[in-house]
């Protein structure tokens, strides 16, 4: 049986397994021990699916070096940050979105878990990504994998993986009105023709952007139409269509379009052409772009509330004017602009590697709004101690009689959160923070109910944290710990999805920089601090205003 066959495996490939690890940490597999054929693996998989589809799960800890889509050894640090990075975060050839597409044709998708055991060997992400875009899958990378550390995560993700409802042999079309035409998509899928979207699987946890352009002498309605199809078949194989539709009101003035920009939803395209510039031009066009769109938008507005109270005492010249619905906006633009991906500043206080960057690119293909804000701007949430808020952790009762855990109001991303008297938590969107002062880390520690963690265990102290074993006490009377693991808890689920994997860090560790570069509020060595970039703005949306 499958079962006794995985059993066995271990025993079969004993003498591989003791050379794996000089293999790895050498980046180079050339013999046959310690060498990885996953292409040839993927094609047998490939093979026995070929006639119904279905889905292929793939958990790596070495680069492919043997056999069909073998990978040579480009992992060179030292281009990050420079023009040359480019090619080195994309595919090294065509020949992973060759191999793709076929499997698309088959109705097969790959995910992929990605593990490199620690201290991190080069696993070139950016060649294999195409496998998970071009099948509609999945691609998790846990850098530096240490089962200790990171094991109850790729488990979470595999049980996610396996266990989410999903959609399979399935095609997804857009249409409009006349006028509107579809001019580009973002997210994983194949473009089999112009709008129509070929998934071999399709999961709640995917996000897909699609941009319109419009022929405005065709518009004469007062509303245009937006119809999304998706038709798929269920895991207990019924076919479905799937139709949303949506209509939008045409508007005449610059004014009224502007009132109603959709904020998240803006930042999440802004952040994804950030991310696309990385790998197809420029990081410094597409920041000058975004920044040259943002005070277009903002030095129309001006000039249309100045002409409208002409007369009046008017102040434009010490505030920022904008509509209420762009009021986030600029603060979500220069978070993104300070994110690792962009920022030199920060990849350089992440300690990021070319495989981690490329999956952190990759992960922009299906990041929802509530993912890129998080990425944009970090939530940061105190949990301990909770005596200024004493609903925080605590059950309430919502609608349905539904209990859920309150949560603490949040703080700015900026320096001044961060006190050695608490603990706070900081959700990047990638990852979530336990950031512990120094003054009030061993008094935390000892309210843990595990001695390793009482004793400074990080890992065992993570794990009670995210502890889902034993009933939670949803009384009213309920310890600083069991409330902060509450607080912990309900950001993970709220997220959805796979769950953001936590770390610890402790004021002043070596992980202290990368808390740092997440208070986006912060002046970096070459970027301005949010009250600078206002400034800035608001001097540069004056001198637009004025020309036009």
């Amino acid at each position: 049986s499958l079962e006794t066959l995985l059993d066995k495996i271990p025993q079969l490939f004993a003498s591989n397994a003791r050379q794996m690890p000089a293999s790895v940490a050498a980046g180079r597999g050339s013999s046959a021990y310690g060498a990885n054929a996953f292409g040839a693996a993927l094609k047998g998989a490939s093979l026995l699916l070929e006639r119904n589809g279905g889905k292929i799960c793939a958990l790596l800890c070495s680069r492919p070096t043997l056999g069909p889509l073998a990978l040579k050894d480009r992992g060179d640090n030292a281009v990050l940050g420079t023009d040359r990075e480019k090619q080195f975060l994309s595919p090294i050839d065509t020949t992973h979105k060759t191999t793709a597409v076929e499997m698309a044709r088959f109705q097969i998708s790959v995910d992929l878990f990605l593990c490199p055991p620690a201290p991190g060997a080069y696993m070139d992400v950016a060649s294999l990504a195409p496998l998970a875009k071009y099948t509609g899958g999945d691609l998790q990378f846990f850098s530096a994998f240490d089962h200790a550390r990171d094991g109850q995560f790729l488990y979470e993700a595999i049980c996610r993986d396996l266990s989410r409802e999903t959609g399979w042999e399935a095609v997804m079309r857009l249409r409009a009105s006349r006028g509107i035409r579809c001019g580009s998509f973002q997210g994983r899928f194949f473009l089999r023709s112009t709008d129509l979207m070929a998934l071999p699987a399709i999961d709640e946890d995917k996000a897909f952007i699609a941009k319109f352009s419009f022929d405005e002498n065709a518009l004469t309605q007062s509303h245009f139409v937006l119809q999304c199809a998706l038709l798929y078949t269920t895991s207990r194989g019924e076919r479905r269509i799937r139709v949303n539709t949506v209509s939008c009101p045409i508007v005449s003035s610059i004014s009224d379009l502007l009132q109603y920009i959709d904020s998240p939803a803006t930042s999440n395209m802004i952040m994804r052409g950030i991310f696309d510039a990385v790998r197809d031009r420029s990081v410094k066009e597409a920041s000058s772009a975004t920044m040259e769109m943002l005070t277009n938008s903002l030095a129309a507005y001006s000039q249309i509330i100045q002409s409208q109270y002409a007369g009046t005492r008017l102040n434009t010249a010490s505030q920022l004017l904008m509509p209420e619905s762009m009021q986030v906006l600029p603060l979500l633009v220069q978070g993104a602009l300070k994110n690792p991906i962009p920022s030199r500043d920060s990849a350089g206080a992440f300690g990021l590697r070319l495989d981690e960057k490329a999956a952190l690119l990759n992960s922009i293909e299906v990041a929802n709004t509530s993912t890129t804000m998080s990425m944009s701007y970090p939530t940061v949430l105190p949990i301990y101690p909770l005596d200024a808020y004493p609903k925080a952790g605590q059950y309430e009762t919502g609608a349905g009689s539904v209990f859920s855990t309150a949560l603490p109001p949040a703080l700015t991303a900026s320096t001044n959160s961060l006190r050695s008297e608490t603990v706070v938590l900081i959700d990047d969107g990638q990852r979530l923070y336990l950031w512990l002062g120094s003054a009030v880390a061993g008094k935390f520690a000892s309210l843990a109910p595990l001695d390793a963690a009482r004793q400074g265990d990080l890992n065992a102290l993570v794990r009670c944290l995210l502890d889902d074993s034993a009933p939670e006490n949803q009384s009213s009377n309920r310890s600083e710990f069991e409330r902060a693991s509450s607080i912990v808890k309900a950001v993970r689920r709220s997220r959805g999805g796979y769950g953001l994997p936590l770390s610890i860090v402790l004021q002043g560790s070596p992980m202290q920089a990368r808390v740092d570069a997440l208070m986006v509020e912060e002046r970096t060595a070459s970027q301005m601090s949010y009250r600078e970039f206002l400034t800035d703005l608001r001097k540069k949306t004056q001198i637009k205003a004025a020309k036009q």
